[in-house]
């Protein structure tokens, strides 16, 4: 909850300033409940890697340059990433990093 002086909220320039921060300020608690995982995938792994992924709508998924390998994206919840880790390493993703987010603003 924001509090705001009543006569600042019904200033248009004001009020518009007080929405950015509170978006702002929910992006960076959203963020902090959650990671960025990226990894390669070869080609043949990509159903596997793909269907056991959580993300905010869906993985992104980029073609590696010159192999067959895909590099996949995706947000996770901090809780599940011990989990998911080896789990995707099994499955027969690789080079997985692990990244923190300080912002998601919807």
């Amino acid at each position: 909850m924001i509090i705001a002086n009543r006569e600042s909220f019904e200033d248009p320039a004001k009020r518009k300033a007080i929405e950015e921060i509170v978006t702002l300020l929910l992006g960076v608690m959203e963020a902090r409940r959650q990671v960025l995982l990226s990894m390669n995938v070869p080609t043949g792994a990509m159903e596997r890697i793909v269907g056991a992924l959580p993300a905010l709508k869906k993985p992104t998924v980029s073609r590696l340059h010159g192999i067959d390998y895909y590099s996949v994206q995706t947000v996770v919840h901090k809780s599940d990433v011990n989990t998911l880790i080896p789990c995707l390493k099994a499955a027969g993703a690789e080079d997985i990093l692990e990244i923190p987010i300080t912002k998601i603003v919807r």
